[in-house]
């Protein structure tokens, strides 16, 4: 893609709205002014403590129907607040930015969880560290039931 013409990229329309703010880093006020997010703490159940780069802290609950969500979905603002100090860029990727109702990223919260590969991977390791066998290979994702079979296999038959 070209500087002047960002990716277009799809999110779901029902979105959970921290998933949705913590990605785009955009908050819509009440006037009509769009400020950017410095952080975004969950504070409990469907509650959020969010600051932006102008250094306002507000709560906010987690609701997909919301006039914050609304207005992201649907990119209504007025203006742009000049303190946040949001680049051109981050505005011209917000503007490819779509939502559709069946198609696009649904943007799941994988918090401090490895990648599925990863998982796999681990799980492998230490089936082979109950075995006794070193696995210093990676073992390639698409063959890994096979390895976890043989592991197990190993690991319930007597030792010679």
């Amino acid at each position: 893609m070209s500087k002047d013409k960002p990716e277009v990229r799809y999110y779901r329309k029902r979105v959970e709205l921290f998933l949705l703010i913590d990605k785009i880093k955009l908050w819509p006020s009440h006037t009509g002014v769009l400020h950017g997010i410095k952080s975004v703490e969950v504070s409990g159940p469907g509650l959020a403590r969010i600051t932006t780069h102008c250094n306002r802290s507000f709560t906010v609950s987690n609701s997909r129907n919301s006039r914050a969500a609304r207005w992201l979905r649907n990119k209504w603002f007025r203006g742009v607040c000049p303190k946040c100090g949001i680049p051109e860029w981050k505005l011209a990727k917000y503007d490819a930015t779509r939502f559709r109702r069946g198609y696009g990223s649904t943007l799941r919260a994988e918090l401090n969880r490895p990648a599925s590969g990863d998982r796999r991977r681990h799980r492998l390791k230490t089936l082979f560290a109950e075995v006794g066998v070193e696995a210093e290979h990676t073992v390639q994702p698409e063959l890994a039931h096979c390895f976890e079979a043989r592991a197990i296999d190993q690991a319930e038959t007597p030792p010679h």
